[in-house]
């Protein structure tokens, strides 16, 4: 909640304070100043979430205002016919945490190999889970090195070099991504403290 939509338990389903920022800040953006930024509330990745089977907008997350004052209005109608914690507890399990794992259950297990129901996640857990919500293929925590080019004992030497500075290329953008990763867990567990989670 801190890291998503720190209003989450106050507002309606929308949050008129993140969209009044977002709207201003995308204005600069559109000038070439500063960096996009979003106003969805937790409700309203939830109303993406369930029917972005029926509604081709949300399924294709395509950037209009149409398709935003669509999830407002479904945000604002699961809001009325949800508790909070039945909202919370819907987009935890429905969440795409990467790997082919959806669900905070299945993915507790494929990280850390926890059952939810039974073990306690660390804070340095529940950071990560947190993070991958944002981009699973950016802030995953498994590093994933490239595969160690085959050098050609018969090819020439500038075929080998090739391959050599590619796979080097590849890992070094690797441990890029990982740095990202990190900085986006202390950027989380920054917001945790802030709202006093």
């Amino acid at each position: 909640v801190a890291a998503e939509d720190k209003r989450f338990f106050y507002h309606p389903g929308i949050d008129i304070i993140a969209i009044s920022r977002a709207l201003a800040t995308n204005v600069f953006y559109k000038i070439g100043y500063g960096k996009r930024v979003g106003a969805s509330t937790i409700d309203q990745q939830l109303a993406r979430l369930l029917y972005s089977d029926e509604l081709p907008e949300f399924r294709n997350r395509e950037q209009s205002y149409f398709r935003k004052l669509k999830e407002m209005r479904v945000a604002l109608q699961l809001e009325r016919r949800y508790s909070k914690s039945k909202i919370m507890e819907e987009i935890l399990n429905r969440i795409y945490f990467g790997h082919g794992t959806n669900g905070i259950s299945e993915a507790c297990r494929y990280y850390f190999g926890k059952d939810i129901r039974k073990d306690q996640l660390t804070l340095r857990e529940i950071v990560i889970l947190v993070s991958l919500n944002k981009s699973s293929s950016v802030y995953s925590p498994i590093f994933h090195p490239p595969p160690k080019p085959f050098l050609n004992p018969d090819a020439n030497q500038e075929e080998n070099e090739l391959a050599e500075k590619d796979y080097q290329k590849k890992l070094a953008k690797e441990i890029a991504r990982t740095t990202i990763a990190k900085k986006r867990y202390n950027y989380v567990l920054q917001k945790m403290f802030e709202c006093g989670n």
